[in-house]
């Protein structure tokens, strides 16, 4: 007659071997998942943008009217040494107009509930990359004006000074 011992070692070796199969199943799906991120990464990273933008896509503030709200982000912006894709945590204090970057991370390395939640925001990122690059490209252009008329003027002082 088997014991509670028996049917309890039974249910875990079903169990056991049922997770398994679920962690594989999680697993593929996880590397595919990926694997999309980094395509959209890739196409990013071509475009050469050298600018940073942040969308928040979470916005959790406590329900007592604290001070504090917490935004989860998705981005393109540097981390470490590589830029890409990207999502970070970061804590605002609105009575102080504070903030502070609680956790950031390249998209693929972040948790992946982070992930799942920040992946359909893409386009709105993506969206906002555009508004950033056009104003950026806008303000080089200005600068780089500015440059060139101080360019050209010491260029004519050093040619003043090189004919006394």
């Amino acid at each position: 007659m088997p014991t509670d011992g028996d049917a309890r070692a039974l249910k875990l070796q079903v169990s056991f071997q049922q997770l398994g199969v679920a962690a594989s199943a999680l697993n593929q799906s996880s590397d595919r998942f990926g694997a999309a991120v980094s395509k959209l990464d890739a196409a990013l990273t071509a475009l050469n943008l050298g600018v940073t933008a942040w969308f928040c896509y979470v916005n959790y503030q406590d329900p007592q009217g604290s001070q504090y709200r917490t935004e989860e982000q998705l981005g393109y912006a540097k981390i470490g040494n590589k830029r890409g894709l990207a999502l970070q945590i970061v804590e605002f204090d609105d009575i102080n107009d504070d903030y502070a970057i609680k956790d950031s991370w390249l998209f693929n390395d972040a948790p992946r509930e982070l992930r799942l939640r920040a992946v359909e925001h893409i386009p709105d990122l993506i969206d906002k990359l555009v508004k950033e690059t056009t104003r950026t490209a806008e303000r080089v252009s200005r600068k780089a004006t500015v440059a060139l008329e101080l360019a050209t003027q010491v260029e004519k002082i050093a040619q003043k000074a090189g004919r006394q």
